[in-house]
């Protein structure tokens, strides 16, 4: 479904995925052929993990790297997505084309204002291949 309503608006500037929305998003850029990869700008997936369910998962898993511009954002104090779980699903996007950053909450969408707010635009508005970024 994600598929179809993307394709009929498309081109999209981005999906913003929390928790086990994530996967949705994650699995849908896996999906996506090289053709399509034009369709969608880029990606945030909060508190993002790789799926428990070993067919999903390894339908992210096999297609590494995403090549979606990405930005992962992952609460110091989330007790639900570990930073550590989070990481995995970071892995499988690729290294220059990615952003992650380490809140100070826990499991939620930080609002944008500090940090978040100052690197949103360089995600969004960066060009579509530069070096992995990382902030904390």
């Amino acid at each position: 479904m994600i598929r179809q309503k993307i394709a009929a608006a498309a081109p999209i500037e981005m999906i913003l995925g929390f928790s086990q929305g994530t996967t949705a998003a994650a699995l849908y850029c896996a999906d996506l052929t090289p053709a399509e990869e034009s369709m969608l700008r880029s990606v945030i997936l909060v508190s993002g993990f790789i799926p428990r369910d070993p067919e999903y998962a390894k339908k992210i898993l096999d297609t590494r790297p995403i090549r979606i511009r990405s930005l992962h954002l992952s609460g110091e104090k989330d007790l639900l997505v570990p930073t550590e779980r989070s990481r995995h699903l970071w892995g499988m996007f690729e290294e220059t084309t990615r952003t992650h950053f380490i809140h100070p909450g826990g499991h939620m969408v930080p609002t944008c204002t500090g940090e978040v707010k100052d690197i949103l635009p360089g995600v969004l508005d960066g060009p579509p291949r530069g070096r992995a970024r990382s902030y904390k």
